[in-house]
């Protein structure tokens, strides 16, 4: 909504601009360039749509992207670690991508994530403790349910 209403805001004013420079009625042009440079300039804007989601629960951390999640089984997670600004999940044995190669870590970014790097290396390295410090933690079905990953 903010993109629309930033990129219709510089329409006008590219309206307004053209109309005040040439002195003519119309300013289609004006408003069209106004236009597609709010486009352009709050374009980061819509980076969040396709940032991923993390939901965690009793048995596996689900990464979601784009409607679609890869699933990691806690038992999977070796050690979390914080590394600069990254959250490392090392992984105890590599797991197959998508595209079949081995994969040996997951490193997540906590500002795509949508919270602070100090919350989410805590919070990670508390629930891949143990399964009783998973125990507050919905199940999977429910994760399932709320973020729409398939079974």
């Amino acid at each position: 909504m903010r993109y629309l209403l930033f990129s219709g805001g510089l329409a006008i004013a590219g309206a307004l601009v053209e109309r005040a420079a040439l002195g003519t009625e119309e300013a289609a042009l004006g408003f069209t360039i106004g236009f597609a440079a709010g486009l352009a300039v709050f374009r980061t804007q819509l980076r969040a749509l396709w940032w991923p989601t993390l939901a965690v629960s009793r048995d596996a951390v689900y990464l979601i992207r784009r409607k679609q999640a890869s699933i990691i089984p806690w038992q999977s997670i070796a050690e979390v670690l914080g590394e600069g600004r990254l959250v490392t999940l090392r992984l105890a044995s590599p797991l197959a991508s998508s595209d079949g190669s081995p994969v040996e870590q997951i490193q997540l970014e906590a500002r795509k994530l949508g919270t602070a790097h100090a919350v989410l290396l805590q919070t990670l390295q508390r629930y891949a403790q143990g399964r009783s410090a998973r125990m507050v933690l919905p199940d999977d079905a429910r994760v399932r349910r709320t973020f729409a990953v398939p079974p």
